[in-house]
């Protein structure tokens, strides 16, 4: 039987026999034994490795920045690169040479404080050089986001700046709040002429006019 190529799902960045997944599933479409097909490219003609801001120290999965610009430079799910030195009490001869390893940024917390998904094999006692390799991106994807989200804020913007008079528009309908007998307050609403548009200027016009709301 002929055996069959499957295109897997994200995208992959390695470090020596170690592979990070970029929303990849490793666990549901893969086993242990199956075969990994990829065209590595030479370091010298690949632009994603960058040399990163300032130095680094790390204490388990936290890292600290040293005249670093983290939220400038990466986001969540780049790889990061350091090479941890052995502590000198564990140093002997024989030792292999301190080897560079990569890691995932799960989280930015500010331009010096970070965390990534697993230690280094010893932690960044003093400060480090590091370098990062951004994670693959769809701009469209990312670009359609920021517009909804954009959007969103605004739709937000204008309900806190209108407060309880902001216009239902699907309703065609104005809300407000009115004191009662008692000193509370009660919800009413009024409908908007029909084909009418209540703009900011005429939703502060109707609170004008409404001495019992307690903000006039």
């Amino acid at each position: 039987q002929q055996p069959q190529i499957q295109l897997g799902d994200g995208q992959i960045t390695t470090s020596g026999k170690v592979i990070m997944g970029h929303d990849t599933h490793f666990q549901s479409q893969m086993r242990t034994g199956d075969a990994i097909l990829a065209t590595p490219t030479a370091p010298s003609s690949s632009k994603s490795l960058q040399l990163g801001d300032g130095q680094i120290t790390t204490s388990g999965k936290v890292i600290m920045g040293h005249d670093t610009h983290f939220q400038s430079q990466m986001r969540t799910g780049d790889a990061i690169l350091a090479t941890p030195t052995a502590p000198s009490s564990s140093k002997s001869t024989g030792i292999a040479q301190p080897q560079e390893e990569m890691r995932i940024l799960t989280m930015i917390l500010s331009d010096n404080s970070a965390s990534i998904s697993t230690p280094f094999t010893y932690d960044l006692r003093y400060p480090t050089s590091y370098s990062y390799i951004c994670k693959p991106r769809d701009v469209q994807a990312e670009r359609q986001r920021k517009q909804q989200q954009h959007h969103l804020e605004k739709e937000e913007d204008q309900k806190v700046a209108f407060g309880t008079y902001y216009g239902n528009e699907s309703k065609n309908e104005v809300v407000y709040r009115e004191k009662t007998e008692h000193g509370s307050y009660r919800i009413r609403r009024e409908r908007m002429t029909e084909g009418a548009n209540f703009d900011r200027g005429d939703l502060l016009n109707i609170r004008t006019k409404k001495k019992s709301d307690k903000y006039c």
